[in-house]
């Protein structure tokens, strides 16, 4: 229903209703709600959610019957025939008493009649002229200001100040054959507005007034005027149009509200209760030290042998004790020595003459004679003997291994970095009713392709 949609969407905008001063919903058609005056003329109730139905409900000017029952059948039969109010059949009059004209913002949900060619006319009237004769001169004044469209589909404000009328023409802006338009008037500025909701784009221009010469009107109209620049008839039929729906917002509003309000009038307000959800939540972090690897060492291998001519022969062998021989003063013999207190496993031998130990010398001849020519003695004794074993390395080479060199791997001391690994529970997100407006209607008539001038397509 679109009362929900315009409810949902003033909340949304304003957290309540208290600046909706009036809200028309004309397509119910015949379930519109009705009222009639003693006259008897039909009205139009100041319907739910507006901020207090029980003002500002608008009289359909030419519902005036002798009976109810006939006002009834025009209201519903005529004016609010195809469940549109049809602008070219009546008008509304909206009495006013506090009403700030100078800070008011209305809405529209307008389409032209597509039996007829545009032709211009008042959607929101409230121009009301006076004229005073002071002392030969006349002097005129006026109240409220007119808003609606000219013969070639443009939206125009209509108002009067010091120098006089003026009207100023919103020529930017392209209709299309159903349209949210708006004004918005406040701080010496009026704000005139399409919204186009096919593409989501806001189409307005501004205009600067002296908001100070805008005095209250005792009523407006929808769809006519007391003043008008093509009539002075406030039962003004002119416009062939319809209004589906209209608001009345006190204070300026911005376009962008104007925007979500205008998508509240054209469409249905949604409530659906999406199923439960989990998440994973984040509830802190681990952290683990990160150390660097490499060469913690080398360890050595046997790859195989090379063999290294030394230049020279080597000797090898081993000596042992081989009991004892008798020799006499001037004998030749060897003598034995182990390296190193025969620690070494090596020992050398030195050739050495045998001299009488008591004879108080200690000499050792060498040479060819030596013992003969000195006179030697007959003088003997037994000396030790030993067993030489020798060996011969006829080759002179020596045999080395060779070795190579392994890359030990693995952690060092050193910190490279820290890891951090998040620490989740499971969340659960409960079901919650989602919201909003869904719009409705035929999109084609929304297209800014309608527009009509004396019978021609502009």
């Amino acid at each position: 229903m679109a009362i929900d949609g315009i409810r949902y969407a003033i909340n949304t905008s304003f957290t309540n209703n208290d600046n909706l001063l009036a809200y028309y919903d004309f397509t119910s058609g015949t379930g519109t709600p009705l009222d009639f005056t003693d006259g008897v003329e039909a009205v139009v109730k100041n319907q739910d959610p507006a901020s207090n139905t029980g003002v500002l409900s608008g009289i359909i000017i030419s519902s005036t019957a002798g009976t109810e029952s006939a006002a009834r059948s025009f209201a519903t039969g005529t004016f609010l025939n195809n469940k549109k109010a049809r602008l070219s059949a009546s008008n509304l009059k909206i009495s006013t008493s506090s009403l700030n004209y100078n800070s008011l913002t209305a809405i529209f949900d307008f389409e032209f009649d597509t039996d007829h060619p545009v032709t211009g006319g008042v959607l929101f009237g409230s121009l009301d002229k006076t004229s005073q004769d002071v002392n030969g001169e006349v002097i005129t004044g006026a109240k409220g200001y007119n808003f609606g469209v000219t013969d070639r589909g443009n939206l125009f404000y209509q108002g009067f100040d010091r120098d006089g009328d003026f009207i100023h023409v919103a020529s930017d802006i392209e209709l299309a054959k159903r349209n949210i338009i708006s004004f918005s008037l406040g701080a010496d500025t009026v704000e005139i507005s399409r919204l186009d909701y096919l593409n989501d784009n806001i189409h307005k221009q501004n205009f600067t007034i002296d908001a100070s010469y805008i005095a209250n009107s005792d009523q407006f109209y929808l769809g006519g005027s007391n003043t008008f620049y093509n009539t002075t008839n406030g039962d003004n039929k002119s416009l062939s149009g319809y209004l589906n729906e209209f608001v009345l917002i006190s204070g300026y509003s911005s376009s962008e509200i104007i925007k979500t309000i205008g998508s509240g009038m054209i469409g249905e307000y949604f409530s659906t209760t999406e199923a439960s959800t989990t998440r994973d939540e984040v509830t802190g972090y681990s952290e683990s030290i990160i150390y660097r690897t490499g060469i913690t060492g080398y360890e050595f291998n046997v790859t195989g042998t090379l063999s290294i001519s030394t230049g020279r022969d080597m000797q090898t062998g081993s000596s042992t004790a081989g009991g004892t021989q008798a020799v006499v003063e001037g004998d030749k013999f060897f003598k034995y020595y182990e390296l190193n207190n025969g620690v070494a496993k090596t020992f050398y031998k030195e050739e050495i003459g045998y001299l009488d130990a008591t004879s108080g010398f200690t000499y050792a001849p060498t040479g060819s004679g030596a013992f003969a020519t000195l006179g030697l003695r007959n003088v003997g004794t037994n000396i030790d003997t030993h067993v030489e074993t020798e060996g011969l390395d006829s080759e002179g080479t020596a045999t080395i291994n060779l070795y190579e060199s392994v890359a030990q791997t693995g952690t060092l001391n050193e910190i490279s970095g820290i890891t951090q690994t998040p620490l989740t529970r499971v969340v659960t997100i409960p079901a919650v009713p989602v919201s909003g407006v869904r719009l409705t209607g035929n999109s084609q008539d929304f297209k800014k392709d309608y527009i009509y001038y004396l019978g021609q397509r502009l």
